[in-house]
């Protein structure tokens, strides 16, 4: 990205012009655009992870439209454009006010809804030695999401065949095997294209954004800081007794560090066990439960901070920041903001905890 975008995205010059439009999609092609009225939320712990909601004056086919609302910034004598996700309406309310003026208000998610709606209608039967992205995209392929981009290889497979019972989502289905290689849920990035990505810790030494205290800032005052450590176990344990495998498959792991609030030297064990269906090795269990515990000791404090709309947030960014008193790095978990100029985006974080 340019200086030039950069300086106009933080406001260097102390001021930013900022318009947004909704675009209509049909089979991917623009059929019209207009005027974007509503908002976009990202939650990177739920199942669809970008939802939105608009105000149209204009109907909205549901079934054949897809909603790409894009944020544009004026850079010196152009625009530059932004996309926030393509979304497919699924709720519609009409409306009619007293000077007869017809709206609809509404609400859409990313296109992974496609893979929620779409269940197996027989049992799905996947064979021992099948690699489990070849399975994965076997069933993006079966419910019509074939686009999907896979940035990380895995030679990973599965250890014994697998049955998913009828009636069980796609994107259930999906994830689940994803998870038993280490990799993250699927999700949709800012194009709206399926994006498949190998889990990696959070790091201080990859820092997506930062944000300071100073005079090309766009980090508003306000914060609010949450501690809580109820329930937040310090010992966890993953069993993987399938009959189906030679082997049974055990890792554990335990909170020993004296800095840490909830460690067992502080205030005692607190267990949690772990019974995965599958794994395919002992490395992958104990990648597994490893996982697990991080993000366990991520959610004790969680942390609300308001900024100017940064268009290029997207899946659990870590956030750099210095801001008086809060200072750290975190990691984010959600997003949301409205589609208008002066809006703030709102931010949850979770400070980062290294096990």
């Amino acid at each position: 990205m340019s200086n030039e975008i950069t300086d106009a995205l933080i406001a260097k010059s102390g001021s930013r012009d900022v318009r947004f439009r909704v675009d209509i999609l049909r089979k991917w092609a623009r059929v019209k655009s207009i005027p974007a009225s509503g908002s976009i939320s990202y939650d990177g712990t739920a199942e669809i992870m970008r939802t939105s909601r608009f105000l149209s004056y204009e109907e909205i086919d549901m079934i054949s439209d897809q909603l790409k609302p894009v944020m544009l910034i004026r850079v010196d004598d152009r625009w530059e454009e932004f996309p926030l996700g393509v979304y497919l309406p699924r709720t519609a309310t009409k409306k009619v006010d007293e000077t007869g003026t017809v709206s609809w208000e509404i609400e859409a998610y990313d296109r992974s809804i496609i893979l929620r709606e779409d269940c197996a209608r027989d049992r799905v039967f996947i064979a021992s030695g099948t690699n489990y992205l070849e399975a994965v995209q076997n069933i993006l392929v079966s419910a019509g999401a074939d686009n999907a981009m896979i940035f990380d290889a895995s030679q990973t497979s599965l250890p014994a065949d697998r049955e998913f019972d009828i009636g069980t989502t796609k994107l259930e289905i999906i994830n689940t095997l994803l998870s038993e290689i280490n990799f993250n849920p699927i999700s949709c990035d800012a194009d709206g294209q399926f994006v498949i990505t190998k889990y990696q810790q959070p790091s201080s030494d990859k820092i997506d954004f930062e944000y300071r205290d100073n005079d090309v800032s766009i980090i508003c005052r306000e914060s609010v800081s949450t501690l809580d450590v109820l329930g937040v176990p310090n010992v966890f344990v993953a069993v993987c007794d399938n009959p189906d495998l030679d082997q049974t498959f055990r890792a554990e792991w335990v909170n020993e560090n004296l800095a840490s609030l909830i460690s067992v030297i502080n205030r005692g064990a607190n267990v949690a066990v772990y019974q995965p269906e599958m794994m395919s090795s002992q490395e992958e269990i104990e990648d597994y439960i490893k996982r697990i515990a991080f993000e366990a000791n991520q959610i004790y404090e969680t942390v609300e901070i308001t900024t100017a709309i940064n268009p290029l947030h997207g899946f659990r960014n870590v956030l750099s920041i210095n801001k008086g008193e809060l200072a750290g790095t975190f990691v984010e978990s959600a997003w949301s903001f409205e589609m208008r100029a002066g809006a703030k985006m709102k931010h949850t974080v979770k400070r980062l905890v290294t096990i």
